[in-house]
């Protein structure tokens, strides 16, 4: 797990064994304690969460929905999220909708304090077998 701390937005990305983990591993549940305490104050108390309709996401969302977090969260489809939940349809690959998707989730729930950085493609495959296109596609949205 890589962290990073820039002007009151705390970023992780979990590596990829993270992912691959099941949704009940209990480093979601410690991790978002975590980073619960540390935004004790109601004000910081609103959460970003790419991919959160699903997997490791939609595990996130549901445990700062516990914690009494305002959560937001964007992915390829959102069903499946809850109604309280702010969420939109969004290509993380389109930078122009995610800044969108960034700043409206912020008018709504408030500025965010935390930035879970969770979407991913995983295609996994033999070296021989990735083309150009999805090598593009794969580090569009992992990086």
């Amino acid at each position: 797990m890589t962290t990073l701390r820039s002007d009151s937005v705390l970023r992780i990305t979990l590596d990829r064994q993270a992912r691959r983990n099941s949704l009940d591993h209990p480093m979601i549940d410690d991790l978002v304690g975590i980073l619960t305490a540390a935004a004790s104050d109601d004000s910081l108390r609103a959460v970003f969460i790419t991919g959160g309709a699903s997997g490791i996401g939609a595990a996130f969302v549901a445990a700062f929905r516990a914690q009494g977090a305002r959560v937001a969260t964007i992915d390829l489809g959102i069903e499946g999220v809850p109604e309280d939940v702010w969420s939109r349809v969004c290509d993380v690959r389109r930078i122009g909708d995610l800044q969108q998707a960034i700043t409206d989730a912020q008018s709504d729930i408030g500025p965010l304090a935390i930035l879970i950085n969770n979407v991913a493609n995983d295609q996994r495959q033999t070296a021989d077998k990735v083309d150009v296109e999805a090598w593009r596609t794969s580090m569009a949205v992992n990086l």
